[in-house]
């Protein structure tokens, strides 16, 4: 299927709305109450626990419901379930044969004691409830009835389909903790030329063909400890660059690793190349990946035994490319003085790129991809060569003499138009759900059905008037249009309804008022439209397929806004990630000798903008200087990464920072505004802010830092797994704690009252009036507070900051986990 229709949902899938406290218009002192629920603030566990990585599996893996993104689901009769796994593109699984197998209750040991260990199977975990007696009255009868009429009559069946193959079925037994089991049969496993990605769509259809119950009552719950069950052996990568970035990524939502090697000394050429890299591999494919980023001359044959790895530089530059030339593993090879590169026996220009794919020498499984030239313009054009795969390269070669097309994709509320009547510039208000990157889609079966549309707004425009928007869709005959409704969701607030209230004789349009303060600038904005399909079920056959729902992608989204024309009308910041996602042009601040966490981050961050926005290219420049002359990128949004100590540009920007730094430590100053507050020494925190670019408040500087490697390390992973759910300007980050607020709300009135809360009846005396006092200031060490001395209970999160208040953190949008009836599909 073509990945550009996936993108309105993959994009909601890594994509949150900010709905805590937004600022008003031109005035960050003013608070604009936004209409959503009160937030709360993200529980202590609200990062799942991470799966091993994909080379710790040895030739077996269990994987539950829950690891693919499932829940709990109760269906009433008729009814499916529907799920998606991507398995790893390497894992051949291993096909078993036979017949469903029932399991005793409390059965759990699904791999050792099955009687299809050794081969690939899905056990499900189901209650099943049936109320239907002899003594029944009403529709409950019915059941009875027809087993009088036809006494050959069970309760209706449970099928399986994967891929819309029918693996099994069984009758549910009534009672709880009940188990079922059935192979995957060969069929499916012998397909690969069909299904090269190892794809598996999962349908658990409760209703069988022939049923013929109308009225029943059934209930089946399954359980999201349900599991898939995968034997497999590893085969062989398919290594062609058209073929990129597989083989060096597997496609799976298993955690996996790949290593990128940069030159000894690595220059901005090789960092920009990082970004190309990393980004491209989320926008192109569907993995679960983390980079590890190593100099040439560092890297080891044990770092590379069990990870594919992306070589960037020059080949006089990078120890270990190097090593690769010398051994004669490449297809290329190098003149005497080791930098000219000799490609079919002519020497290589110096400005074109070199891009090449390899098994990898240390472990044949892996792969090796190397980016190359000998000037930064040839490594630039091979990277971007290596996002854009020229589809015909079935080779293991390519010499890129040309610079790609940068693609800016959709970006909405940014296209400037030239009105045809006067000939002044003006903004383009009207926009077709396709241009948002919505694709018609047809949902099939009953239940709730869920179409959603994307858009993000930026903070320099000013929204005129409110939103209208117009969708055209269609609907099945055979829905009971009484009990049926379609409900129209701006960023998961109920805002209108379409109807569903006659015979569809053709497409119908309706229009639904968005009330413009619902509008969120600086980040992503979600339109859901939830149908739920009802029917009124005869006694005959039950075919999903006759009840659907179709929503078209010419349907609109009217949006009057202009551009902004004075500074103080710029939208206050409310995410300091997103904005980079669709405001494609950065520097990022890395200092003057970036070390291997600082790289790594860089990669892993650029792989998350990837996945939030898959059709924008993102034109990065790298300053590896400590001081940065901000006034030559006037348009550009910037990031820093790193500790303070590891760039002067802290100190460039300190004084505006919603939390300054001491200067020249990793030291927090513990003012925000003018309150001061105190924190245990020594304490590891991640801190994440961001403030308007200085004579541009349109664009925005983020600080990816923190008072420590480990703090550091922790703030990274927050905007890995939570960067579009932070809502405010400054955040405080621990290993499974986020505090953030925004600094401008922050007031010695705010930290009193949650730190009165905390301590209850106990004073707790601000930094400056003990100090007027002459009293010594002490830590408070009250159990449960924010400040402490010590905490022995490793179980408990440790926060250990006076005065960070929790509520600019929320729990914002969930932004459904399934798509169609159910599954996630690419």
């Amino acid at each position: 299927m073509n990945k550009k229709i996936l993108l309105p949902l993959l994009v909601l899938l890594f994509l949150a709305i900010p709905t805590s406290f937004i600022l008003a218009q031109g005035n960050s002192a003013q608070l604009q109450v936004d209409p959503t629920p009160t937030p709360l603030p993200l529980p202590p566990d609200a990062r799942p626990t991470p799966l091993p990585n994909i080379t710790e599996y040895e030739n077996q893996a269990s994987f539950t419901f829950a690891n693919i993104g499932e829940v709990t689901t109760i269906l009433r009769y008729p009814g499916q379930q529907n799920l998606y796994a991507n398995f790893p593109n390497q894992w051949q699984l291993i096909a078993g044969s036979g017949e469903a197998e029932k399991l005793p209750p409390g059965a759990t040991d699904t791999l050792s004691n099955s009687r299809f260990a050794g081969v690939s199977f899905i056990e499900i975990h189901y209650d099943f409830a049936d109320t239907a007696t002899e003594e029944s009255t009403g529709a409950e009868q019915t059941y009875w009835r027809l087993q009088e009429l036809y006494p050959w009559i069970s309760r209706p069946g449970i099928e399986v389909y994967i891929n819309e193959i029918l693996i099994g079925m069984f009758i549910p037994e009534v009672g709880t903790d009940l188990r079922v089991q059935m192979p995957i049969p060969p069929l499916l496993t012998m397909l690969s030329a069909e299904n090269p990605y190892n794809e598996y769509n999962i349908e658990i259809a409760f209703y069988s063909d022939g049923d013929i119950y109308c009225n029943y009552d059934g209930l089946l719950t399954i359980y999201d400890d349900s599991s898939i069950n995968i034997n497999y052996y590893w085969r062989s990568a398919f290594r062609v660059l058209s073929n990129l970035p597989r083989p060096l990524v597997q496609d799976t939502f298993i955690p996996e690793t790949l290593a990128l090697i940069v030159s000894d000394q690595p220059t901005a050429a090789d960092l920009e190349a990082i970004t190309w890299v990393s980004s491209s591999i989320a926008q192109n494919s569907f993995t679960n990946i983390n980079f590890q980023v190593f100099k040439g001359n560092e890297v080891t044959q044990d770092d590379l035994a069990d990870k594919s790895a992306v070589i960037i530089g020059f080949p006089a530059e990078n120890s270990f490319l190097r090593q690769l030339y010398n051994g004669n593993l490449l297809p290329s090879g190098l003149s005497a003085n080791g930098r000219t590169i000799i490609a079919n026996n002519n020497p290589v220009a110096e400005e074109t790129g070199v891009l090449q794919i390899i098994p990898s020498n240390v472990n044949p499984l892996f792969t090796f991809v190397t980016i190359t030239g000998e000037t930064d313009i040839a490594i630039a054009r091979a990277a971007k060569a290596f996002a854009s795969p020229p589809i015909g390269a079935t080779y293991q070669l390519l010499l890129v003499d040309y610079d790609f097309p940068r693609s800016t994709g959709v970006t909405p509320l940014e296209e400037i138009i030239i009105d045809q009547a006067t000939g002044i510039e003006a903004t383009r208000n009207l926009f077709t759900f396709e241009s948002l990157g919505f694709r018609q889609r047809t949902t099939q079966g009953i239940g709730l059905q869920r179409f959603f549309l994307s858009f993000y707004v930026p903070r320099d425009v000013i929204i005129n008037d409110d939103l209208t928007l117009t969708v055209n869709y269609l609907y099945s005959d055979a829905i009971d249009r009484n009990s049926s409704n379609m409900v129209v969701y701006m960023n998961n607030q109920p805002v209108g309804n379409l109807p569903m209230d006659t015979t569809p004789t053709e497409i119908q349009t309706a229009e639904v008022t968005i009330k413009k303060e619902n509008v969120v600038q600086g980040s992503v904005n979600v339109i859901r439209i939830d149908g739920q399909v009802n029917i009124t079920l005869i006694c005959e056959d039950y075919d999903p397929a006759i009840y659907w729902l179709t929503v078209y992608a010419d349907s609109q989204l009217t949006i009057p806004y202009t551009k902004v024309t004075n500074a103080v009308d710029v939208a206050p910041i409310v995410n300091p990630i997103v904005p980079f996602a669709f405001e494609p042009n950065h520097v990022v601040v890395l200092g003057t000798n970036p070390n291997n966490a600082q790289m790594s981050a860089l990669a892993d961050v650029y792989n998350q903008l990837g996945n939030l926005n898959r059709t924008t290219d993102f034109d990065v420049t790298i300053s590896l200087e400590d001081n940065v002359d901000l006034s030559q990128y006037p348009d550009h949004d910037i990031l820093m990464i790193g500790l303070p100590t590891s760039s002067l540009f802290i100190e460039q920007v300190n004084e505006s920072l919603p939390q300054p730094f001491t200067a020249g430590t990793n030291n927090l100053q513990q003012l925000i505004g003018q309150t001061a507050y105190q924190l245990v020494p020594g304490i590891d925190l991640g801190v994440i802010q961001a403030i308007p670019v200085q004579g541009n408040p349109a664009r925005l500087i983020s600080i990816l830092t923190g008072t420590s490697e480990q703090g550091f390390d922790w703030g990274i992973q927050q905007i890995l797994d939570n960067g579009s759910f932070l809502s405010g300007d400054l955040f405080f980050v621990q290993e499974t704690t986020t505090n953030g607020f925004f600094s401008s709300l922050f007031s010695q009135t705010v930290l009193d009252t949650i730190v009165s809360e905390v301590l209850g009846e106990q004073e707790f005396i601000p930094v400056e009036e003990a100090e007027e006092n002459g009293d010594t200031v002490s830590i408070v060490t009250t159990e449960g507070s924010y400040i402490r001395d010590d905490v022995t209970d490793s179980t408990r999160p440790i926060l250990m900051i006076a005065g960070i208040a929790i509520a600019g953190l929320l729990i914002i949008i969930y932004l459904g986990t399934r798509i169609a009836s159910g599954g996630k599909r690419k």
